[in-house]
């Protein structure tokens, strides 16, 4: 069978739809580029928009929260010193309103850095968009064109029936997510 084992006949044909993909988008990036903007730009919107929006709902509330607990604690340090709630209850309110900061400042820091990551959403579009344009011509994938295009590459369990084909998801950089669990995704759940 000279070289033709099963994972290796599976390893070409994932590169060669892999340098298909990677040609398609580089001919669209070079002849339509407004056009490979637009479809990418759909693609993200699908999803970052709804989120995008959530992310910046819930930092409005939680600054404002923020500053509404500024002035409970300062009310509640006040009324301490001037003796008009008993000490117990001052220190017992303190703490509640201490702690409720504190998670939300945490919060807030995490919302700030999601919204700033949706306004590099589009700065990645342009970075894409020329690093594919170099590609048109593409005839083997190498191990830096992955390296400088492709986040990560999923490829689905082998079909049940003859007439179906293997989904192949491929990820790239700058437009997808990166994974979220840094370990190899083919290695058994139980080893690290």
């Amino acid at each position: 069978m000279d070289g033709c084992t099963p994972h290796s006949i599976l390893e070409r044909v994932i590169s060669q739809v892999v340098v298909d993909d990677i040609r398609a988008k580089a001919r669209l990036a070079v002849e339509d580029e407004d056009a490979l903007r637009e479809a990418v730009r759909k693609r993200r919107q699908a999803t970052a928009d709804a989120e995008s929006q959530r992310n910046l709902k819930e930092l409005r509330e939680g600054e404002k929260r923020l500053a509404q607990l500024e002035t409970l604690i300062s009310k509640t340090y006040e009324e301490k010193l001037l003796g008009t709630v008993p000490e117990e209850l001052c220190v017992k309110m303190l703490n509640q309103y201490l702690d409720e900061q504190k998670l939300l400042r945490e919060k807030v820091a995490v919302l700030k850095e999601k919204c700033e990551s949706a306004e590099q959403s589009e700065k990645d579009v342009d970075r894409f968009v020329e690093n594919i344009k170099k590609y048109v011509d593409i005839q083997e994938l190498t191990r830096e064109t992955c390296l400088e295009l492709i986040e990560y590459i999923v490829v689905g369990d082998r079909p049940e029936s003859k007439g179906e084909d293997r989904q192949i998801h491929i990820f790239y950089k700058f437009l997808d997510k990166g994974l979220t669990e840094k370990r190899n995704i083919l290695l058994p759940q139980n080893v690290e």
